[in-house]
């Protein structure tokens, strides 16, 4: 869009040096077309040294010596424009990135005198981003209509981006007279170059409560009035009749129309109500019978809790017989594997005995003994009656082997 419209624009921003020149400048360094300049009007006689906000667009302050009315701020904006296209902003409004560019996109391929777009009216405070009373109550976006600029202000003033050859030709100047609307009385005589062109949808914002013009929500209604009855009586007079005929008779039919979709609305509105009424009464019976679902489930989960408590319980109780089994256990291991021991050592002495048993049985020495053993037997038993004597036994067998003559007393050893 730089390429194509190398120019420039110059836009105008009447100041009485409040807070929120700096959102409107913030707004117009943020534009996507760049080929701008920025005049900034003191209207306050010199009370603006500076610019609040620093801009990367050309930017310069127009001063004046004394303070200045709005047509006459205007006027002095308008005589220090030298690009080919205009528009006016307001300190106390603001523009989106792509307001310029819409506009010049409107103007490119005729010779209209000015181009316009929609505008949001907001009825936000000083900070839009922050406020909690933000809120869009309309806009302002309707089609160019033939006559329609006669009965009634439809553009706001940053709306319309304005060619300077229009203005020009027109000898179009702001009326000093008029205190409010004076931007009507200027769209009206640049009408008379030609039909504005429409660029359908919103690009900017007209906030209603920091404003000052007929707009604006604190406007005094008898300044209005004043101010739209010196609009009339200029213009009306030289107006075409016919053309005002016309235009008086569609806004008479799109007023028809919108009292007509308005009931229709009402109607609507009535139906959604009974509609809603009924959708509450039965909202209402499922919210009771949720409560006594509600009231039952909660009766159960405390039973439950109460049945978990005692699970909890008999779960710790088993826990710790559990935890006293394991160490009896522990201890029951212990001893066994302490008899166990035990009892391999004795099982391994046994063994041990066995063996040397068996080898003294089987030793030749207690072969030797063997009489003797037997006649140690007979002798430690008792000396029975002669009737009561048993047959003595039989004499011991003779010692296996061969035996030697005895040559004298014998030393018996006894193992012990």
């Amino acid at each position: 869009m730089n390429e194509q419209y190398p120019l420039g624009v110059s836009v105008l921003v009447r100041s009485m040096n409040r807070a929120c020149l700096r959102d409107a400048l913030e707004a117009l360094d943020a534009q996507t077309y760049r080929h701008v300049q920025i005049l900034v009007i003191d209207a306050t006689g010199g009370e603006l040294q500076a610019l609040p906000v620093e801009v990367s667009l050309p930017c310069r302050i127009i001063p004046s010596a004394t303070p200045l009315p709005r047509a006459e701020a205007a006027n002095a904006g308008l005589d220090s424009v030298t690009t080919p296209y205009a528009l006016f902003l307001d300190e106390d409004d603001l523009v989106d990135p792509n307001h310029l560019e819409r506009l010049l996109a409107a103007l490119a391929t005729n010779e209209a005198p000015a181009a316009y777009a929609g505008v949001r009216l907001e009825q936000a405070g000083n900070n839009t981003e922050t406020s909690t009373e933000n809120s869009t109550d309309d806009v302002m976006d309707s089609p160019w209509l033939e006559g329609e600029l006669l009965v009634r202000n439809t553009l706001p003033i940053h709306a319309v981006l304005f060619r300077m050859a229009a203005v020009k030709q027109a000898n179009a100047r702001f009326d000093t007279q008029l205190t409010l609307l004076e931007d009507w009385d200027f769209w009206l005589q640049l009408a008379t170059q030609g039909a504005f062109i429409h660029a359908p949808g919103v690009s900017a914002t007209y906030r209603l409560s920091l404003g000052e013009s007929g707009l604006s929500a604190e406007r005094s209604a008898e300044r209005y009035e004043h101010a739209r009855d010196t609009v009339y009586r200029k213009w009306l007079p030289s107006a075409d009749l016919n053309v005002l005929s016309q235009c008086i008779g569609k806004l008479n039919d799109l007023s028809e129309q919108q009292r007509w979709d308005i009931s229709q609305l009402r109607q609507d509105v009535a139906a959604l109500h009974s509609e809603s009424r009924t959708v509450y009464a039965e909202y209402k019976q499922d919210v009771e019978q949720y409560q006594e679902d509600a009231a039952a489930l909660n009766s159960q989960i405390k039973s439950l809790e109460a049945y978990n408590l005692t699970l909890e319980e008999h779960n710790r109780t088993l826990e710790e017989q559990r935890s006293a089994l394991e160490a009896n256990y522990s201890s029951l291991e212990a001893n066994y594997s302490t008899l166990e021991n035990r009892y391999n050592t004795l099982e391994s002495h046994f063994t041990a005995l066995e063996r040397s048993f068996q080898a003294l049985l089987n030793s030749r020495s207690m072969r030797l003994t063997a009489p003797l053993r037997w006649l140690m037997s007979r002798l430690r038993q008792p000396t029975p009656d002669a009737a009561l004597t048993p047959a003595a036994p039989a004499a011991p067998p003779p010692a296996k082997g061969r035996q030697k003559a005895p040559v004298g007393p014998i030393a018996i050893i006894v193992p012990v």
